[in-house]
């Protein structure tokens, strides 16, 4: 047996390979070599972006480069006769600390059960691409996608409520948890129409409530009334349909079968 064959240590290696590929940028997918103070960056979309090194540095949080007019500096120069002198110029730059700017996106818990993919486009006034993007999933639902979302930030809007909203969306509630508890036979969403046309007057809302229910207590006495009234006509009726009957007085069971061939003839109205 030949020696070499399956010996890591007699198999030869062979250095002389090149690696023949032409690696570029174009190739990778990547933008050619950006311009001087200018640098590579990806939008929401995706989409490659020149942008100013200093923008980098504001994002990073580090120190940007500014003019300061009120300091100055000494520096030499030679005029047209060779003779040289100091001169004193605005110095161009100083370092002042830079702060991050306002986070680009917002996180949205998914609700599988409520949330679609075409609701969360109209909700946050997007497009599926750049959600899509954003959290890198496909398709046209929520199917593939992560639990929390990413979504894009709208230019100008509120990153939370103000203080004066949030304290009227806490008056807001307290006035209907009153509210309900005046009237637990309302429902949630009853209790939230009075409150709502009444621009959550709760003095304005109990009396239009009170009005209400008191018209429907008088409306239901006076149904029952009519529905009594109308039963007494069918015993009436029922009273002399048994003594024009050919039923004699020893076979009836008195009132009791009166009154039950009244509410069968009720029924039968």
């Amino acid at each position: 047996m030949s020696e070499g064959g399956l010996l890591t240590w007699k198999r030869k290696s062979d250095k002389a390979f090149v690696n023949s590929g032409q690696y570029n940028l174009d190739s990778m997918g990547l933008p050619s070599q950006p311009p001087e103070g200018k640098d590579w960056r990806k939008n929401d979309e995706n989409q490659w972006e020149l942008f100013d090194k200093q923008e980098k540095d504001n994002e990073k949080g580090g120190f940007v480069m500014v003019k300061d007019p009120n300091e100055k500096k000494e520096e030499q120069e030679e005029n047209e006769n060779g003779e040289v002198r100091t001169v004193s110029v605005n110095s161009s730059r100083q370092l002042l600390p830079s702060f991050p700017p306002e986070r680009a996106s917002l996180l949205h818990k998914v609700n599988r059960d409520i949330d679609t993919l075409e609701g969360l486009c109209l909700r946050y006034k997007t497009n599926r691409r750049t959600l899509q993007n954003m959290n890198n999933f496909s398709g046209s639902s929520l199917a593939m996608a992560p639990d929390v979302l990413k979504v894009p930030r709208q230019l100008g809007a509120p990153n939370r409520r103000s203080s004066k909203e949030a304290i009227e969306a806490m008056e807001r509630a307290n006035i209907l948890k009153r509210f309900i508890n005046l009237f637990p036979t309302l429902s949630q969403m009853e209790a939230r129409i009075y409150l709502d046309d009444t621009s959550y007057d709760f003095d304005v809302a109990v009396k239009a409530a009170q009005e209400d229910l008191k018209w429907e207590e008088s409306d239901k006495g006076a149904r029952a009334e009519r529905k009594h009234s109308r039963f007494n006509d069918r015993v009436d009726q029922a009273e002399q349909f048994v003594k024009g009957s050919k039923i004699g007085e020893e076979d009836q069971a008195g009132k009791g079968h009166i009154r039950m061939v009244a509410v069968a003839m009720e029924e039968d109205v």
